[in-house]
Formats: structure tokens, sequence, C-alpha cells
């Protein structure tokens, strides 16, 4: 599910999503939708697998108490914001078929009722920010991994525990991207603190790290007053239509992202043979590889130190007769 949005839907057990297989969520909203009983937003069972990432689970369950997100089954969550619904933000719960694993990569909560809350299962949190809550953070029962930095804003999530005052978290707004986010304000305790990798990008695609290190939660500060000029990085402009492979070579990767003439986006590094550059897909908002030379497309800004990147190992190829006859992959779909 891309670039969509789910919204104002009501059930007797689920509201918005109900997954039994395997569901991959980008850059979409899943707002105010409601149900009877179980939950109001979204249900991983117990066989799901789920990825979410660049989306807001927001306002769900304002007509029946529920949780926004019940899982069961594996669910990962990457630079997104849980914000303002009734019943927990997640409640994770194992069983004798799903593992009740969610894990959780620069995440905003706030002002839900929980934001964590299930009696089993594990929450993995790294690089998250809790902000305030209807009535805590972390519910009592749950069995939480810390990686990174975490803050919460009331002790119960055993974290970095800060002030409200001082984490400076906006409302949810549209801040730019394709979903709403929480902005942090300038000089919030959130901003740089964040340890480890971290996504190349914020939730909106703003780049990460703006300045020293990235930032805790799906926002990374970039106030237009204090932000890095564009000189100061390298930008790749397209003068074709043209592929955005996942690798150096056009003959042995295949194309993830598309430019058209006088698309623009930053340059992360360059190739060991000097004949392409990676750089951030302007569709996509992730990683892929462009040729250098300048009749496909102009590098301008800070372009002289470009760190030299490994490539990606090749695709295996699938086993398939020469003559395109027989029966094709004998693996896979």
């Amino acid at each position: 599910i891309n670039n969509s949005l789910i919204t104002d839907n009501y059930a007797g057990f689920v509201g918005g999503i109900y997954n039994r297989g395997r569901a991959t969520i980008k850059n979409t909203t899943v707002s105010h939708n409601n149900a009877d009983s179980l939950t109001n937003g979204i249900l991983n069972s117990n066989y799901g697998e789920m990825v979410i990432s660049h989306s807001t689970i927001s306002e769900n369950g304002l007509i029946t108490y529920g949780d926004a997100i019940w899982n069961i089954g594996t669910l990962e969550i990457i630079n997104s914001t849980i914000s303002g619904n009734d019943g927990a933000g997640i409640d994770n719960d194992q069983d004798s078929i799903g593992p009740g694993s969610v894990t959780l990569d620069f995440v905003t909560f706030s002002d839900n009722g929980v934001a964590l809350g299930g009696a089993s299962g594990t929450f993995t949190i790294r690089n998250t920010l809790f902000g305030p809550h209807n009535i805590q953070a972390c519910g009592t029962h749950i069995t939480v991994i810390k990686q990174g930095v975490n803050m919460d804003t009331d002790g119960s999530c055993n974290v970095t525990t800060v002030s409200p005052n001082s984490l400076k978290l906006g409302p949810l707004y549209n801040n730019g991207g394709k979903t709403r986010t929480h902005e942090l304000g300038q000089n919030s305790v959130a901003i740089d603190a964040a340890t480890g990798d971290c996504p190349v990008n914020d939730q909106r695609g703003v780049h990460r790290p703006q300045y020293a290190a990235c930032d805790v939660g799906s926002y990374e500060f970039d106030d237009p007053v204090v932000k890095k000029e564009p000189e100061q990085i390298c930008k790749y402009t397209s003068l074709v239509n043209l592929f955005c492979r996942f690798g150096p070579n056009s003959k042995d990767y295949p194309e993830v992202d598309s430019f058209m003439p006088g698309q623009e986006s930053e340059v992360l590094g360059i190739s060991p043979d000097g004949l392409f550059v990676q750089v951030i897909g302007p569709v996509n908002d992730e990683p892929c590889y462009v040729p250098a030379e300048k009749e496909f497309g102009e590098l301008s800004g800070v372009c002289d130190d470009l760190p030299t990147l490994d490539p990606p190992p090749t695709p295996v190829p699938t086993d398939k007769p020469a003559d395109g006859g027989g029966d094709g992959p004998k693996e896979g779909c």
C-alpha cells in the first residue's frame, strides 16, 4: 500500500487493515477508523508479516475505544508517526502461532491513550520518541529491548526521560512530505541525540543527518534559518528520462526508480570506477545509481570529495533457457 489514505472505515472487528499475509505500507495515512472490538486501525494477525514506513497512524478509535494497531505476528515500523489514537498506539501479544514481535526504528508516538501495551511478546525500540500520552507511554506488562537512544516524558518506558518543554514537540501537522508529522522545535533535546546507523531520510524525505547526528524519532530538524545551505551538498540533475538502478551497472541491476528531465536529487557517493553515482531516488526516496556521464545528467554543488561506495551484490539470474522456452524460473515467482 503506497501513497494512500485509509480513513473513516467501520467494521465489527477491524476498522482499517486486516493482514494475514505479507503487507508493506509506505507514505500512507491510516486514520479515523473504528471497530466494535479487536482493533480500530490495523490488525496484523498471528500469521502476518508487516512493514510500515514513512506513514502516520492517527486518530483511530474516536467513536469506540480500542487500539490503533494490534499485532500478534511480526511488525516492523520505520520513520513513522503514531498519534492521537484513543487506545494503545500498538497492542502487542504473542500466542501459540504468532511471535508477537514489534521492531520500532525512528518512530514518534504522541497523544495516544498509551503508546505501547500488551501482555506478551516483545518490543524492540531504537531511537524512538514517546511524547506526552493521555495515560502513560508504556504499559506495565510489556517486554522492551532498548537500542540507541530512546526518550519518553513520563518515565514509564525506562528510557531517557525528558520534560515536554525540553522536547519541544509540535502538534500533528503537515510539515512537508506525504504524511503529517510532529516537528521538533529549535533546541529540542531530541536533536542530534540518536546513535548508531540511521535511515537515509526522515518520514518526510528530509536527508538525515542535518547536523552532527540524527534526531530521535521520525522527524529530522531542518529549520530553514539554521539548516545546511544547499551548496554544501552535491546534487544530480537529470538531463533525460533515466532509470535509477539498484547497483552501478545497467546490465546487472534492475531499475528501482526513474528521473524525468530536470529532476534533482542529492548525491550520496560514487562507484569505484567513477562511472555511476548513487543518489536518492526522486519517487521512492531510496538510494539508487545513475550514470555519471554528462550526456545523462549534471553534478552541482560540493562534489569533489564524494565517498567511494562498494556496489551491492549483483542479483542471481533466474535459471531460464536461452531461447525463452521451457518452464521459466525454477524458484520463486
